[in-house]
């Protein structure tokens, strides 16, 4: 099985290099070399590998209530995400894989999308690959008790907001 990193992908994953502890592509390489991604076979594929020891520091955390709550768009990105300030990332053994299946080739081949180091998440509740009703509400309910741990140096700070920009989506969905 081969995964591609296209240029897409390398400007995404600038908002992850720093949340590993071993280089990404070297995790990605091992797990090619292992064959981690063999039998893969969905046209879009989510998953978690664990590894033997940590990998990186996960950035996704859940909220509690007296936490100070923020939302911006992340560099490269046009959807809002919900951000928690002062507190600090998990050290983890797991990465979060996604990928996409490169239709237009025959062979066994997948697209990076992101890997991140952590558990696993949903889409953000603006993000246009959202399929279904069901699919919203449970993006929703994820992103309402869980936030990325606060870090300018991957936002663009002209558009941080105090207040949730996506809270109409809670009303269409109700």
């Amino acid at each position: 099985m081969k995964i591609i990193i296209s240029n897409k992908a390398k400007v995404h994953m600038e908002a992850h290099k720093n949340d590993f502890t071993v280089e990404w592509e070297e995790l990605l390489k091992k797990c090619e070399d292992e064959s981690k991604f063999d039998g893969l076979e969905k046209s879009f594929e989510i998953f978690k590998i664990q590894f033997q020891s940590n990998v990186g520091y996960c950035n996704c955390i859940e909220t509690e209530q007296d936490d100070e709550i923020v939302f911006a768009k992340r560099l490269g990105r046009d959807t809002y995400t919900r951000f928690v300030k002062k507190r600090e990332p998990k050290l983890v053994n797991s990465v979060i894989f996604i990928l996409n299946k490169n239709k237009y080739s025959t062979k066994a081949e997948y697209f990076l999308v992101t890997m991140f180091p952590g558990l696993e998440s949903y889409k953000e509740p603006e993000d246009l690959n959202i399929t279904s009703k069901n699919e919203i509400n449970e993006c929703l309910d994820f992103w309402k008790n869980n936030a990325l741990i606060y870090d300018e140096s991957i936002l663009d700070v002209n558009s941080i907001k105090s207040y949730c920009p996506y809270r109409n989506l809670y009303i269409a969905v109700a």
